[in-house]
């Protein structure tokens, strides 16, 4: 279940994973499901990655906010290894190649609903259906919950609870819990800038971690970032 804690999004990538704030579209469905309130109409996603040695990470999402009922949005991630060479050890420690190949794969599949409780407070969860295969395939659920505050101006403060559940294989889910705060301004007519710092806790492994992240958008069109982590 390690994979549910990688970056799926082009915007979380750039930003060192800060994004537990400022997300407020499809791509809010893996860091704050309260995000996803922002979603106006309809909205659809699709982010490709390649890795090192055919390693791929696919994010397919859709979303869509029903008036006054809420949002609801659905999304799939997998991450695939590829095809690799089945191989057996020896009794002298050797390696000896077999015929045929087998693939590492993970897939997360989350169902989303946020609501805007005034126009101050948002609130949503997340229920995800888990799977990792090898050779033989294991399964769990899991719950995100989050909030986003939006009171402050040109601040937004936030947090999220992640993979609440029950075990995959025998191990427990990277339980994540994410507080964040971010700032955003306009810049003259043709832009505006955004600052991000999330401080995550590894619950299960009892270790913090420090997101930076920032965002400068030009003309609502072309966005450039930064971040560490």
């Amino acid at each position: 279940g390690s994979f549910l804690t990688i970056a799926n999004s082009a915007r979380g990538m750039a930003m060192g994973d800060a994004n537990v704030a400022a997300a407020d579209d499809i791509d809010a469905l893996s860091y704050n499901p309260a995000g996803i309130a922002g979603i106006k109409n309809m909205q659809a996603n699709f982010m490709h990655v390649m890795y090192f040695q055919e390693t791929s990470l696919q994010n397919i999402g859709v979303g869509y906010t029903a008036q006054e009922i809420g949002t609801f949005a659905l999304n799939l991630i997998m991450l695939n290894s590829g095809a690799i060479d089945k191989t057996t050890e020896k009794s002298d420690g050797t390696l000896d190649k077999e015929d045929g190949t087998y693939t590492v794969s993970d897939l997360a599949l989350g169902l989303g609903y946020a609501q805007a409780i005034n126009e101050e407070i948002q609130v949503g969860g997340s229920l995800k259906y888990i799977q990792s295969s090898i050779d033989d395939s294991e399964t769990a659920f899991a719950l995100d919950l989050g909030t986003r505050y939006l009171g402050i101006e040109k601040v937004i403060l936030a947090g999220a609870i992640k993979n609440l559940g029950t075990q995959l294989g025998g191990n427990n889910l990277p339980l994540q819990m994410v507080l964040g705060a971010a700032y955003k301004d306009k810049v003259a007519d043709d832009g505006c800038y955004l600052l991000e710092y999330n401080l995550e806790y590894l619950i299960n492994s009892q270790q913090l971690i420090n997101h930076i992240g920032g965002e400068y958008l030009f003309f609502d069109m072309l966005a450039l970032r930064a971040g560490y982590q």
